[in-house]
């Protein structure tokens, strides 16, 4: 009987230690080749791979900018604009409006900032026409020099006139005026017009008064000239009719 007892308790003493893996640690199964035919196949693996321990070096932290509203390109000056250049192209211009001046008329010439027209670089000039007689009359017009080709132009409003026109504009206004006895007056390109008949050159005739203490003054229009473009042609616009007589 007590054998019987000690053979149960030896059996279930057998049985503990057998659900226990003797007494050690449960053994480790390499089950990498199954991770790996996972990993293969796109599944997850069942077990995370080994761990490696990875030390980053440290790097500076990027510098944010903050925006910044845009300011204006600067000017840049053409390199291949001298002094002497400049001098040069500045008797260029005075040369041209003194050749273009009506009869008893003088005028200042001024340099002022260089600037850029469609990407073109031009030298720019204030030029102030003054009548001897009537030093009140003034009028003022822009020219530019382009700084390439060195071409010489009257600024009006956003075009720009070529030196040809603007020379022989003047020269017809010169013989007009002349006959009608009224070189007293000043006499300024103003643009140019399209009518039924033609295209045309608009040349306003004015005396100016004297210049009042906010900077401006009166202009006393004497009379507005049409210059036909193809035919060089000078009528006198009647304001009344509009209609446009022959001088």
């Amino acid at each position: 009987m007590k054998n019987q007892c000690f053979l149960k308790m030896f059996a279930g003493f057998l049985f503990l230690l057998l659900l226990s893996g003797c007494g050690g640690q449960p053994a480790e199964s390499d089950n990498s080749a199954d991770v790996l035919a996972r990993i293969q196949a796109g599944a997850t693996p069942l077990t995370p791979p080994p761990t490696k321990e990875v030390i980053l070096e440290a790097t500076e932290a990027p510098v944010l900018l903050e925006a910044t509203e845009a300011s204006p390109t600067p000017f840049v000056e053409h390199p291949a604009i001298t002094a002497e250049k400049r001098v040069e192209l500045l008797k260029k211009a005075e040369d041209f409006v003194a050749q273009n001046a009506l009869t008893g008329e003088h005028f200042i010439i001024m340099q002022q900032e260089d600037t850029v027209i469609d990407d073109r670089y031009y030298l720019q000039y204030e030029v102030t026409a003054q009548k001897d007689a009537y030093p009140t009359s003034v009028c003022r017009q822009q020219y530019y020099i382009d700084m390439e080709t060195e071409q010489l132009y009257l600024g009006i409003e956003k075009k720009l006139y070529a030196q040809d026109v603007v020379g022989a504009c003047m020269k017809k206004m010169k013989e007009t005026l002349s006959r009608e006895k009224a070189q007293q007056q000043l006499c300024v390109l103003d643009g140019e017009k399209e009518r039924d008949d033609g295209r045309y050159y608009v040349m306003h005739v004015f005396s100016s008064g004297a210049v009042m203490e906010d900077g401006t003054s009166f202009a006393y229009t004497y009379g507005w000239y049409y210059i036909n473009m193809d035919t060089m042609e000078v009528y006198k616009w009647d304001v009344a009719t509009d209609t446009l007589n022959k001088c």
